[in-house]
Formats: structure tokens, sequence, C-alpha cells
């Protein structure tokens, strides 16, 4: 498990794994895109890697963990000029500012939070331990930078995320639904309220 430096072809496959693991929430909520090529390209373009934990095995990521801090407070920044390249005036503008405002909406990350943004494994590699030795590396890194707990967002349709996260010392704060706004737009991606999690390291 390392965190060095990422290699352009490394960037596209942590984009990879992401879209692989977040198609729904990419298509209606993220990005407003079921173009696959799409997506990979503006996440691999504009994750800050320094926000990110990963798992390798013979050279490839197989894991990932990003994570988003009160002075790091976005993993994945995309720019109005970015959506513009890949799609044309109208719908760049509607994507940018859908997802400004769903950015925004997020729990806000206190001073002594660690907040976990995405934690995704590899459909090859899943069912080996990788999410939860992530986790323990999420929280050695927390506790390296004096922060005091682990905070992260569950949707109501993943009771089995929500299943592992408890299993990996996690407990439910609060059970929030989704803001009107955009729970047109989260019940396609099946989900309408989400719980917030924390641990502490």
């Amino acid at each position: 498990m390392e965190n060095s430096s990422l290699t352009a072809s490394e960037r596209e496959q942590v984009a990879a794994i992401i879209v692989d693991a977040f198609e729904d929430k990419i298509h209606y909520v993220w990005i407003m895109t079921s173009d696959r090529a799409k997506a990979k390209r503006l996440i691999a373009k504009h994750f800050n890697e320094d926000q990110l934990i990963v798992s390798r095995n013979q050279g490839k990521i197989q894991g990932i963990l990003s994570y988003e801090s009160q002075d790091k407070p976005n993993f994945l920044p995309i720019p109005w000029h970015s959506f513009r390249q890949e799609f044309s005036f109208f719908p760049s503008l509607i994507r940018s500012l859908g997802y400004f405002i769903y950015k925004h909406s997020q729990s806000q990350v206190h001073a002594k939070d660690w907040h976990i943004d995405l934690l995704a494994v590899a459909s090859e590699a899943r069912g080996q331990g990788l999410g939860r030795q992530l986790l323990q590396k999420a929280s050695q890194a927390a506790k390296a930078n004096h922060k005091k707990q682990l905070i992260l967002e569950v949707v109501n349709s993943n009771q089995r995320g929500k299943k592992f996260y408890e299993e990996n010392g996690f407990q439910t704060l609060k059970h929030q639904d989704v803001p009107l706004l955009f729970r047109p737009f989260t019940k396609a991606a099946k989900f309408t309220s989400y719980y917030v999690m924390k641990k502490r390291v």
C-alpha cells in the first residue's frame, strides 16, 4: 500500500475505479453524464492526488480512498472550462453549476475531522480486504495529522456499505434526507437520504 506520485496511466486507473464504483452517482448527480469516457477524463485530470491513499498490486492500482479536510476541502474540483471542453455551452453550464452546488451542500468538515470522500476497490480485487486496509491506513494518517475522527456518508440504498463501516468501527451520527433540490437526481441514482457516520482515531 503506497501513496507516491502517480503516473498518467495510474491517474487513469484511479478514474476508472471511481467510475466503475459510482456510475449512477456520476450519471445523475456529480457529472450528469452516462458517457464513461468523458467522466474518466474529467476525473483523471482534476483529482488531487495528495488527498488520495491507494492500494497497489503488481504495479496496478486496485483500491482508492480519498479524503477532505478543512484545509483541503475538495478532492475533485472540476472547473467550468473543463466541463466546456467535454460538453456544449448550456449543458456545461448546468453541469458546472450543479456540481458546485452539490459539493457545497455536503457535510461541513471541522478542523479535527477527516472526511472520507470516496472509498472504492477495483471489481477484480474485491473480497480481499483492501477496503479494510485502506480504512486502517486512513485512520493512521488522520491520527498523524492530529485529527480526532473520520467522518463519511453512506446512502440509504447501500446497507451493505453501512454494515461494512460498522464492522470497521464507525457509528451512525445521523440519518439525513437529501435536500429537495437534489432529490429528483439522487432518486434516479437510487438514494433519497444518507447516513453520516464517524469513527474516533
